[in-house]
């Protein structure tokens, strides 16, 4: 998320019933639900360079600064664009 040591982590990924892609970082998760994110319930967890060789074409497309963090681009937290 925005405020922490590494920026780039802590997201979640999922896709809604028309393909669209929706990250989220965990904390708000967290703080929304009142229920603790278990990483261990999670089908997979990428590295940055996994997520980026994975989604480089929808990363290329969907964030205006290639220098940018691509997962704070993309996040549905307004805050972290």
């Amino acid at each position: 998320m925005c405020g922490r040591a590494t920026p780039c982590s802590g997201f979640l990924l999922a896709v809604d019933e028309c393909g669209q892609i929706m990250l989220l970082p965990a904390e708000d998760i967290q703080r929304l639900s009142g229920e603790t994110v278990d990483s261990s319930e999670c089908i997979a967890i990428l590295s940055r360079r996994a997520f980026d060789a994975a989604f480089s074409k929808y990363i290329e497309w969907h964030t205006p600064d290639p220098s940018a963090c691509a997962l704070r681009q993309l996040s549905l937290d307004p805050g972290c664009n």
